[in-house]
């Protein structure tokens, strides 16, 4: 499994009320965490496709999460999985963080590739969690979290993410969802 950046209980309670603000389960919001799966490629190839946005990342294993009890569930494209929680209170939420064991750096393998740059300053422009992502293979994020929501158009590019990691990303597409307000989905570009 992995997860990118440094997770603190409040973080995660954050992740875990948005995603159930934005997904339900039975007619029930969804809570949970995102986290991808080493499946079908190398560690290192999902790594510098999902993660080189990322400066720290959790490497639990999936017995891991087991072991404290949690339901993964495949959602989104693969390798995307939610990890489902009953509750977002401090007693719960530590529970997976203890499962995600230490934060480490992002492996060295991922140093930049010949005419790659990288920039360490960044402002975000809409605050997003990059481990989700939403069954089109896009992350997502609402627009009521932008800095300008009015600059937040479909073909524009904007910083997503947090203090943590963030990613220059392309608007793809808003949404109306009365239940959630408006979302957006954003592709990826590679890491600055």
């Amino acid at each position: 499994m992995v997860r990118g950046g440094r997770d603190t209980v409040d973080k995660l309670r954050v992740h875990a009320e948005r995603t159930a603000r934005a997904w339900s389960l039975d007619g029930l919001p969804l809570l949970g965490i995102s986290v991808f799966a080493v499946l079908g490629m190398p560690l290192e190839v999902l790594l510098r496709r999902r993660f080189a946005s990322f400066r720290t990342i959790y490497l639990p294993t999936a017995g891991e999460r087991g072991k404290h009890g949690f339901e993964l569930m495949a959602t989104a494209q693969r390798p995307h999985f939610t990890v489902r929680l009953e509750r977002p209170d401090d007693r719960e939420l530590g529970r997976p963080l203890a499962a995600l064991g230490p934060a480490g750096p992002i492996l060295n393998t991922l140093g930049l590739l010949p005419g790659e740059r990288k920039a360490e300053m960044y402002r975000v422009d809409i605050t997003a969690d990059l481990n989700d992502e939403d069954h089109t293979g896009y992350l997502w994020t609402f627009l009521d979290e932008a800095r300008d929501p009015v600059q937040i158009t479909p073909g524009t590019l904007v910083v997503a993410g947090d203090e943590d990691a963030a990613a220059v990303c392309q608007v793809i597409d808003t949404l109306s969802r009365p239940e959630t307000a408006r979302s957006f989905t954003c592709g990826r570009c590679p890491a600055w």
